[in-house]
């Protein structure tokens, strides 16, 4: 049985702590927090006890902004992260949006064709955008109508 997506709660902060980046660049504590007591909290997967995946979108007004998605690096190349943009886009839809953008790293080649799989474009750079070791890196602006 395939896990299902499933809104998050605040008791899944730890576990969503767990998956940030062991360099720095995640988010802290209080911002997982108030995520997840939003109106629009992350979307999780869990096919056991703990969370392995998370996305989070905005809607303001009719456009979405995806703010990340993170799958634990055992779980990479399950699908868990398709799903996850699938599902995320589909309640921006609900939410009225009609047009999602993002940012991503120069340099993340699988998200990256994720997101040109699942209809997103490239729209521009914004150079030196991401802390990056040695310097800084690129982000590139993607975006897809819903």
């Amino acid at each position: 049985m395939k896990p299902d997506v499933r809104a998050a709660t605040p008791l899944d902060v730890n576990d969503l702590l767990a998956l940030q980046p062991a360099d720095g660049r995640g988010h802290s504590r209080d911002r997982l927090q108030a995520w997840c007591e939003s109106p629009q909290p992350p979307l999780v997967i869990c096919p056991g006890a703990q969370v392995v995946a998370y996305a989070v979108v905005a809607v303001v007004l009719d456009e979405a902004s995806l703010l990340d998605i993170v799958v634990h690096p055992q779980h990479r190349g399950t699908g868990l992260g398709r799903k996850l943009l699938r599902a995320v886009l589909a309640r921006a839809r609900l939410d009225g949006a009609g047009r999602c953008l993002l940012e991503v790293r120069r340099g993340n080649d699988a998200a990256r064709c994720l997101y040109r799989s699942e209809g997103f474009q490239e729209d521009g750079v914004r150079a030196a955008y991401y802390p990056a070791p040695g310097g800084r890196e690129d982000a590139i602006l993607m975006s897809r109508l819903l």
